[in-house]
Parts: C-alpha cells; sequence; structure tokens
C-alpha cells in the first residue's frame, strides 16, 4: 500500500485492539514498512506526540479514561498538530462522530471494524498530509483546487481521481445506511414500516450499484484494473448467472434461453469473475429493457487462428426481445454515461457507465464485442473472448506445495467441526478421515454443543475449527464472537466458515466477526485442505484462491429454467459425488441412502413451517436443503430453495411461497424415484 516507512499513533484502551493492528499489519512491520505507537488515553498520547515529532497517523478511540478522544483531539487542535487523526466509534454513535469532525477530526471508522476500509482510510489520510506538507491548501478546498491544475494539465486523469474519491466517500455513509436498515428489518417491523424499510435498502443496493460502476471505470481507466488468469469452470459462471438473474426473469415474466454449442471445453483459464461481470450487466440490461418475450444467451466457439497453444475462442451473444436502440445511437452506445435516448435514467435507471465498462473489460482481455439493434424488435450483443482450454484443476497457481505434501503436513491435526447437518457432517468427516492421517474429529451440531465440546478438552486443544453459518440455539457467527472474547487459547484457533451462500455480505460478516476465511458448501477436496493448511502454516492468514475462484453475486436472486444442454429428462446428476469420491459406488450409495432418510423429513418440516407461517424455521429448513441438493446434483432446485430462503428472510413475495415448496416437492418425489432406482442397479 506505502513504499516509505510511516508512523501512526494507536490511542485505545482495549488491549485486543493492539493486538489486531498488530496482526494485520505484522508484515509491513517487518519490513520496517510501518511503525506503531501504542496509547491507553489522551494523555499518554500527548506525551508521546511532545517527544516523537514524526507521526504522520493518529486513530484515536473516544471512549477512554482520564482523557477521552474529544478531549485529545481539542488539545491537538490547540498545539497545530500536523498529524491527521481518525476516529474509532461504535457502529451508530453519530453525535460523538460528529462531534469528532467538528474538532478537527479528518474521517472515521467504526466497529467491528472492516479493514480493508481501515486500509484505504489510512492510505488516503498519508496522501492528505504528504499534499498538506508540500503547502497545498486546506482539504475542503482540495478538489477545487485539484480541479483546476489537472483541468489545465490533463482533464482525464482529473475524472479518473475524482471518480475514485467521491465513491468512496459517498460508500461510507451508505454502508451505515445499508446496515441500519437491514437490522431494523430483522426486528420483526409492522407492515406499514416494511414497505419503508425495503424501499430504503432497494434504493440503497441502487445507489451501491452506481458507485461500482463509478469505481470499476476509475480503476479501468488508471490501469489498475488486474485480471486473473485462473482454472475454472463454463458450467459454473453460466449456473451463478442463473442464480443471480431468477428473480428478475420471474418478477417481469420473461424466459431465458441459455443455449450452449455441444462439446465446448469444459474448464477453462481466464478471469471468471470478469466474465461473470460482462454476461450479467448484459443479461441485466435485457431483462430490464424487455416487457414481454424472452432473453437468450447463446455460447459457441469460434474459429480463429490462435496466438499460442491451448488457445480458445468462444463468442457469448446476447439477445432480447425488447425496445432495441436507434440506428443512429448504435455508434455510442459504447461511449461513458451515454444513455440510447433521452429519458432512459429517468424511467429504468442506472449511470449509462454499464455498456462502457462491458466494451473496457472485453478489450483488456483481448476480446471485442459488437452490437445489432432495430427500435421495438431488441437487441444482440456479440462479445469473442479467448481463453486457454485447461484439462483438469489439479494444479495450484498459489502454492508449490502439492495436494500430496499438504496431507503430509496436516498429519495429527485435532479438528472441531461444527455443523448441523448429518449429510454435511458425514461428507466431511468422511473426507478428512481417507486423506488426512491420524486426524482427530468432535463433531458439534450447533455453538453450544462446541462450546461443551471444548470445555471437556481441557489438555487436547484444537487445531482448527471448521464452522457452519445457519445453526440452531447458537449459529456461526454467534459462536465464533464468543470464541474470540475468551480468556482462553480457543480464541487463537483458527476457523474456516462452511457456507452454502457464498454471496458478499455473508462472507463479509465471517471475516468480521472473527473467522479466518471461508469454503462454500459442497467444498471441492482439494480447497478444503489447502485451506486448512494454509491457516496452520500461515499465521492464520486467509489462503488466496485457488482452483476456481468463487464468483460472488452482487444480489440475492435466482432463475426459473434450467440451462439447454443438461438432462432434461433427469433431476439428479450424480457427477459431483462422482467426481467426490473417484467413482466409490460404496460412498455413493452411502451418501444417497443418507439423503433419502433426511431429505423427506426436511419437506414435511417445510410444509409445515409454511404452513404456520413460521418465516425463520423455513428459511432455516431451506438452507439446510440447499447443500442437500447440491450435493446431489439436484440442480434446477438450487435457485428455487435459494429463493424460499431470501424470501422467509426478507419477508418477501410471501405470498409466492405456497408455489415455489410445491416445486420443491415434486421435484424431489422425481429425484427420490431416480436415486432409488440408482441404489437398485
Amino acid at each position: 500500500m506505502m513504499n516509505v516507512p510511516f508512523t501512526i499513533l494507536v490511542v485505545d484502551d482495549e488491549p485486543d485492539f493492539e493486538l489486531l493492528m498488530r496482526k494485520k499489519f505484522r508484515r509491513k512491520l517487518k519490513n520496517n514498512q510501518l511503525h506503531l505507537l501504542f496509547a491507553r488515553n489522551g494523555i499518554e498520547a500527548l506525551k508521546i506526540l511532545d517527544t516523537i515529532k514524526d507521526i504522520e497517523l493518529i486513530l484515536t478511540d473516544i471512549n477512554m479514561p482520564q482523557m477521552d478522544g474529544l478531549s485529545f483531539l481539542r488539545e491537538l487542535k490547540k498545539r497545530h498538530y500536523l498529524s491527521k487523526a481518525i476516529v474509532i466509534s461504535a457502529y451508530g454513535d453519530m453525535p460523538n462522530i460528529r462531534a469528532a469532525m467538528n474538532e478537527g477530526a479528518f474521517d472515521f471508522i467504526t466497529k467491528p471494524i472492516d479493514f480493508d476500509d481501515l486500509d484505504t482510510t489510512i492510505q488516503k489520510g498519508l496522501d492528505e498530509l504528504k499534499l498538506l506538507k508540500q503547502g497545498i491548501k486546506a482539504q475542503q478546498r482540495l478538489h477545487i483546487e485539484e480541479q483546476k491544475r489537472i483541468t489545465a494539465e490533463a482533464s482525464q486523469q482529473f475524472k479518473e481521481q475524482f471518480l475514485a474519491q467521491m465513491s468512496h466517500e459517498i460508500r461510507t455513509p451508505m454502508n451505515a445506511v445499508m446496515g441500519m436498515a437491514q437490522i431494523l428489518l430483522e426486528k420483526n417491523p409492522r407492515s406499514d414500516q416494511l414497505d419503508y424499510l425495503n424501499a430504503i435498502q432497494r434504493s440503497s443496493e441502487n445507489l451501491l450499484v452506481i458507485l461500482n460502476d463509478i469505481l470499476d471505470l476509475s480503476k479501468i481507466e488508471a490501469g489498475k484494473m488486474e485480471l486473473e488468469q485462473v482454472p475454472f469452470k463454463l458450467k459454473q459462471v453460466i449456473q451463478n448467472l442463473y442464480n443471480t438473474l431468477f428473480l428478475k426473469v420471474q418478477q417481469k415474466k420473461l424466459i431465458l434461453h441459455i443455449q450452449q454449442q455441444p462439446n465446448l471445453p469444459e474448464w477453462l483459464i481466464g478471469d471468471p469473475t470478469r466474465l461473470f461481470q460482462i454476461l450479467v450487466n448484459l443479461l441485466d440490461n435485457a431483462i430490464k429493457f424487455t416487457k414481454k418475450g424472452s432473453v437468450t444467451l447463446s455460447i459457441e466457439h469460434q474459429q480463429k487462428i490462435s496466438k499460442q497453444p491451448k488457445e480458445i475462442h468462444l463468442q457469448f451473444v446476447v439477445r432480447d426481445t425488447g425496445i432495441g436502440i436507434a440506428v443512429e445511437k448504435l455508434s455510442t452506445i459504447f461511449d461513458d454515461f451515454s444513455q440510447a435516448h433521452q429519458g432512459i435514467n429517468r424511467k429504468y435507471g442506472g449511470t449509462g457507465l454499464g455498456l462502457s465498462i462491458v466494451k473496457k473489460l472485453v478489450q483488456l482481455q483481448n476480446g471485442d464485442i459488437s452490437v445489432t439493434s432495430a427500435l421495438n424488435e431488441g437487441t444482440a450483443f456479440y462479445i469473442n473472448l479467448p481463453f486457454l482450454e485447461s484439462e483438469n484443476v489439479s494444479h495450484s497457481t498459489t502454492s508449490t506445495d502439492t495436494i500430496e505434501i499438504i496431507t503430509q503436513k496436516l498429519n495429527n491435526i485435532r479438528v472441531l467441526l461444527v455443523e448441523d447437518n448429518l449429510l454435511n457432517q458425514t461428507v466431511t468427516v468422511d473426507t478428512l478421515q481417507l486423506y488426512l492421517k491420524n486426524v482427530h474429529i468432535d463433531v458439534a451440531e450447533n455453538g453450544i454443543e462446541a462450546i461443551q465440546k471444548i470445555n471437556a478438552n481441557h489438555h487436547a486443544f484444537y487445531d482448527i475449527i471448521l464452522m457452519d453459518i445457519q445453526m440452531p440455539k447458537m449459529n456461526g457467527y454467534e459462536l465464533t464472537q464468543y470464541l474470540r472474547k475468551l480468556e482462553h487459547p480457543i480464541r487463537q484457533v483458527p476457523i474456516l466458515a462452511l457456507t452454502a451462500n457464498a454471496i458478499p455480505s455473508e462472507i463479509n460478516r465471517c471475516l468480521e466477526v472473527g473467522m479466518n476465511d471461508y469454503i462454500t458448501k459442497p467444498f471441492i477436496l482439494k480447497e478444503l485442505l489447502y485451506k486448512i493448511y494454509y491457516l496452520l502454516q500461515n499465521d492464520h492468514t486467509t489462503a488466496p484462491d485457488v482452483l476456481v475462484a468463487p464468483l460472488l453475486a452482487t444480489t440475492v436472486t435466482n432463475l426459473t429454467r434450467y440451462p439447454n444442454g443438461e438432462k432434461q429428462n433427469l433431476v439428479v446428476d450424480l457427477q459431483f459425488l462422482e467426481q467426490f469420491t473417484k467413482g466409490n459406488k460404496g460412498k455413493i450409495n452411502k451418501y444417497i441412502e443418507l439423503f433419502l432418510k433426511l431429505a423427506p423429513q426436511h419437506l414435511t418440516a417445510l410444509q409445515q413451517h409454511l404452513a404456520e407461517e413460521n418465516w425463520k424455521a423455513l428459511r432455516s429448513n431451506a438452507h439446510t436443503l440447499k447443500s442437500q441438493f447440491q450435493y446431489m446434483g439436484i440442480h434446477v432446485l438450487s435457485p428455487v430453495i435459494s429463493n424460499i430462503e431470501y424470501y422467509a428472510k426478507e419477508k418477501t413475495a410471501l405470498d409466492e411461497l405456497p408455489a415455489l415448496v410445491q416445486q420443491v416437492v415434486e421435484v424431489c418425489e422425481k429425484a427420490f424415484v431416480e436415486l432409488q432406482a440408482r441404489l437398485e442397479n
């Protein structure tokens, strides 16, 4: 982040915060890029400032003994210190935050601390301080002076800096608004309040989409957009598109077709995140501007001269039957802030940046994009992208250790598995016992049982905790927060979250409460072992992504029809189980039998919770079924069960739940027949 050593004075009376700061910045401390000084209150801090003159930044808490943060800020103002002060406060403590800003604080962050936000805020403070020392005027006039100077030299450079700065400044209060709205939604508001809160949340999400567009544009134009070259499964990208767009398609009563040319490579090497971003942007636009009819994504191989061995060119075509684009507008449709005609923004929303960003992302990957359209007849976008073909993903792009070395180094470890789903328990235990020698595994079905297991093992502490999120009695978030506060060695044990929802909000919350990393269910064997190994060997730091990087949807929505090319007459696809067990028929049958035992019980409970309008229990039961369907390859139900979970959580679209639950029951009846036939054969 920074190229020269700098000094930060941390003023906070909580000893744990010092440990967190040292852990977060341990590499910079070790490399002498950063110096950290600590004081317990304002009086101690002033003594340090009197003796050490080269302190660039001050992080100060507000509530402290002897001299609190506000009094300390007043003293800083009196003594004319140049150091920039950043205030640390409890979430929602806006009166004290406003008072601190009035006393001269440069910025603020809230607890629990988002260290990415802290990193950004620190860098911003150092940049401001550097400009201040060079004689540039006060911060409140920075943008005006910067605009005058940069407009004279290079207006494009100013736009990039201005957009990035403003996006960051707006994001901070917007995150607070969204967080508060979410808290209120979880407190069972009245029906009239629910409408207002949902409106606040939708508006906030729309604004964040705009901010993301602005940030992406500024990154691309500043040359800071980095592309990955990792193995990924094309089918997984398509499934994530389905899961992301389902609700919008369903609400508009449209048909979504996905057509794939036969014999396309299963594995590719490229940037799955940017491919997803390109396609979801185009498909989302197509859905937005289509009132009736259909939206189609087709994928086929392009015969082109390849620049290197195993290079493959794919063409992605997104067609719709929507409002179309006038011919005279087609030449400018990819320009920044461009709309097809006046009134688009007012009627449909958006920034006019989406297509511009799509084109830039395509060009960054050495691809091309074109468009054909006619008013009231629809639009078609053609994207050609090069990839490298990958036969398998047995290699890791981030570690020199093979899976054999990793399993050897994980010999004799003790694992606490906290998971309430019996099928998930069985799969995880079987996997670890098969590949790790002398592994000891304790299983707890919820947070309460986990605490009992920990208390019962005084002399043999666990090396790692594998933590489910959604559990009865005490969930994974609550248990993690409890463990991290204990005066007990268990507080230092790394925690790997096991989640079926790889969405940003859940992942961020896992990390915020103290978990070290996460893995999605159903997990990939090599990724699970690699994550455990990395956490135990690398000071509990988050492992870099290996194999297929998770694709994170920006909204919790899903889709209606299953992609073309799948076996339409079957609802079960055991490909995952066959790969996972290496074709071991005994193990496959074991998991099928367990599913056939558990799933009918969960289906009955699902129907009962719906009848009783017990939305919390319905959501929990749907979450449990989600991972079971994924293990059994009942892909057609993935978006349906995700919808049930989402609607029950948000208490919205409740009138659609009976039809969705009935769909789950009907598909499961077919799945039970297919699985029973598999056992008999």
